[in-house]
């Protein structure tokens, strides 16, 4: 059995958004071939109509960090996460880990996690995540719908709602996208900003 690549596993990943969307809208989610750059898929509606979906990762950064060079956070992740189900697969048992700019802990009964010293606003990482996709100022004849993965275990709160759709009205005509979803890892309901 070859292991999957790491571009396999963020395909099935950007599906897995888009299927959870695709429901949430009533339709059919298309995967787009892996070699292809854009888009990273489809929604399919019932009449037909292919409307073309990007998915972008939306996590905590620190200020400053410059997203072209890549995020010790989704490094630290991905560290974490291999740790984990390598811990699992020897042990048997779930491992979880904590994830943080500086590192990672796989834990157990005994880790005792850093206390937080400051709120998490989710809505700055998905208007980061935005700023991103913005910048690559991608030219279509029809606008992609915008796919948001939150890497957080806590879904979005109405408050963080309301500041995304304030901002992304804000971005006037810079958003160009014909809509804005946020899908976090965790199973919960996919979340329309309204824009």
């Amino acid at each position: 059995m070859n292991p999957k690549t790491d571009k396999q596993r963020q395909k099935e990943v950007e599906s897995a958004c888009i299927e959870a969307v695709a429901r949430a809208c009533g339709c059919k989610a298309v995967r787009e071939d892996e070699a292809n750059q854009w888009p990273d898929g489809w929604l399919e509606h019932t009449d037909g109509k292919r409307e073309p979906v990007e998915v972008v990762a939306a996590f905590r950064r620190p200020k400053g960090e410059d997203p072209k060079t890549g995020a010790a956070w989704l490094r630290n992740w991905k560290q974490g996460e291999a740790a984990a189900r390598a811990l699992t697969e020897k042990t048997g048992d779930a491992a979880s880990w904590h994830v943080d700019h500086d590192g990672f802990l796989v834990m157990d009964e005994a880790t005792v996690l850093p206390a937080a010293t400051t709120p998490i606003r989710q809505d700055d990482w998905v208007l980061q995540a935005v700023h991103q996709k913005i910048a690559k100022n991608y030219v279509s004849g029809t606008p992609a719908v915008l796919v948001v993965q939150l890497f957080s275990p806590l879904p979005l709160t109405h408050f963080e709602v309301e500041r995304l759709a304030q901002a992304i009205r804000a971005l006037g005509t810079r958003f160009k996208f014909a809509a804005l979803w946020v899908v976090n890892n965790y199973g919960d309901p996919p979340v329309k900003i309204p824009a």
